[in-house]
């Protein structure tokens, strides 16, 4: 049984941009997570021992799509309410939106995983932090802008690594296979 979701792995690329709110906020009290597991999150995870049926949906589904870009806008504090994460916002297209729908939907009818009910909101989660430590924070508000366009070629099927393989390869997740879009 394994804990897989589905996502969009970011490029090296992003992830180098993206270091500068890092460097630029060195006392935040947060867990920053390793550039090599910043990813889109487009089906939440789930457990399952049916790799391999998963994987012909997605093999399936890839090629229904050509490579699209993304917009990546403005790294913020997330939920606006409570924050308990800094993550980069990803403004919503409609091929992202399609692929989203598309991979969720067949997972659920195939029974393997639901639909999620909440509204799509894009990101990439750069860092954690429990609500209790945003109180000690010395900022309240961030809004950095980004702008960063992104070249989408391909989806992940993504495992999240128990904490022991964690300290061995670390980083939290693992890509047990990319899906390349139609060329």
């Amino acid at each position: 049984m394994k804990r897989i979701y589905i996502g969009i792995k970011m490029s090296e690329d992003f992830a180098k941009k993206s270091q500068f709110f890092k460097n630029n906020y060195p006392d935040l009290d947060v867990n920053w997570h390793d550039p090599r597991d910043y990813h889109i999150t487009l089906v939440p995870p789930w457990m399952t021992e049916k790799l391999e049926e998963v994987e012909k949906i997605l093999q399936t589904t890839s090629q229904n799509f050509t490579p699209f870009q993304i917009q990546i806008s403005n790294i913020e504090f997330f939920p606006n309410s409570k924050p308990r994460n800094i993550w980069a916002s990803v403004k919503k297209s409609k091929n992202l939106e399609q692929l989203k729908n598309e991979v969720s939907q067949l997972l659920a009818d195939k029974n393997i995983t639901k639909i999620e009910n909440r509204e799509f909101k894009p990101h990439i989660t750069l860092a954690r932090f429990s609500t209790s430590k945003f109180k000690s924070f010395s900022i309240r508000k961030v809004t950095e802008s980004i702008d960063h366009k992104a070249q989408i070629n391909s989806f992940e099927m993504i495992e999240s690594v128990d904490p022991e393989e964690r300290e061995k390869i670390g980083h939290r997740y693992k890509i047990i296979k990319s899906f390349p879009f139609k060329t």
